[in-house]
């Protein structure tokens, strides 16, 4: 079934975000936004894991040749990229230690707006970047959690401003832990309106990040 289906989205949609199968167009949510090959990039780690060498080497060479984010002129969620995008890249560069992968989990990190993604003052991100125009939305930033894909990313590459940002995004957490949401317009923070997925995803991270911090974090 996963060959099927992938042939299926290299028949119809290859490189882009995803296929729809009825229409044989491709197609992506407004929730990631059009990320480059998004089928691709999510596959890797299971193609790896069933063994399917042909479908991993046509992944493997799309994201070396062709996977880039600079030139795309959309706006693309920032959680998204950097837990599913990001994420996806360096599970399949855990598993294979293909270094091409890691270098492009780099390049992606890298073209996220610098220019005040990682507001240290708060241990907020934006919502929403737009790579090419190198902006960000400045409605609704997300408190910071312990994000399991930038502290591998950390550890791999010791970012020194990825690790600030993880330490103040933890003491922040530490601080409001009762709310979702900063809205810059009022200055309040705002209850979140999933209270109980979001919970359930900060868990799951905390979860994680315990245990790639060595088990030392017992807050």
């Amino acid at each position: 079934m996963t060959a099927s289906a992938f042939a299926h989205y290299r028949k119809y949609a290859w490189g882009k975000p995803a296929l729809a199968p009825l229409s044989r167009k491709s197609t992506h949510t407004n929730m990631t936004g059009p990320l480059p090959g998004q089928t691709i990039v999510y596959a890797m780690s299971t193609f790896w894991v069933m063994d399917l060498k042909e479908e991993w080497a046509a992944g493997r060479e799309w994201i070396a040749n062709h996977l880039r984010l600079d030139d795309v002129n959309a706006q693309l969620d920032v959680h998204y990229t950097i837990s599913f995008y990001i994420g996806s890249l360096l599970s399949a560069y855990a598993l294979s230690g293909d270094q091409v992968l890691l270098i492009k989990a780099i390049e992606v990190f890298n073209a996220l707006p610098k220019n005040g993604l990682f507001d240290l003052g708060s241990g907020l991100t934006p919502q929403k970047f737009n790579p090419k125009t190198n902006t960000y939305e400045h409605t609704a930033n997300y408190i910071s959690f312990q994000v399991p894909e930038l502290i591998y990313l950390f550890n791999l590459t010791r970012n020194q401003e990825i690790g600030d940002w993880l330490a103040k995004g933890r003491a922040e957490l530490r601080k409001r832990s009762g709310v979702h949401t900063f809205e810059k317009k009022t200055g309040f923070w705002e209850p979140a309106k999933y209270a109980w997925r979001e919970i359930s995803g900060h868990f799951d991270d905390m979860l994680s990040s315990y245990n790639q911090l060595g088990q030392w974090d017992t807050e």
